[in-house]
């Protein structure tokens, strides 16, 4: 809202101050996405992270039992840790990992290139 009544420099100062105003409101909205950049990125470093440990997990039961487990329980380890993790064993020598990083995305670990990747694919079809 602009006052526009002209009266010995009101004008002038209330548009100095709409301006300021302005400007803080478009430092305020770069604040908050550079926050929420930050923040994603730190998610799916901490998933990431929580993800190489199931894998190192699902390696270990292979060279124990001869055989990749068929799913999180057989790893035996605490499910409410990694409720967000998913694990899928897509045959006897492959298998994924993801986490949703928002709506209808995710990040894949695919055992067959030993990577972790963002565009969904299937196992064994290197790209």
């Amino acid at each position: 809202m602009i006052l526009t009544i002209n009266c010995g420099g009101l004008y002038y100062q209330t548009m100095i101050q709409m301006k300021h105003i302005l400007s803080l409101k478009k430092i305020n909205i770069i604040v908050i996405l550079i926050v929420l950049l930050v923040s994603c990125n730190r998610y799916e470093k901490r998933m990431i992270k929580k993800g190489d440990e199931i894998v190192g997990l699902v390696e270990q039961f292979k060279m124990e039992h001869g055989r990749l487990p068929n799913n999180m329980i057989e790893l035996k380890i605490d499910t409410a840790l990694y409720e967000k993790i998913c694990y899928l064993k897509h045959d006897s020598i492959n298998f994924k990992i993801w986490f949703g990083t928002s709506l209808g995305e995710s990040i894949t670990y695919y055992s067959d290139t030993k990577r972790w990747e963002e565009v969904e694919r299937g196992i064994g079809n290197k790209k």
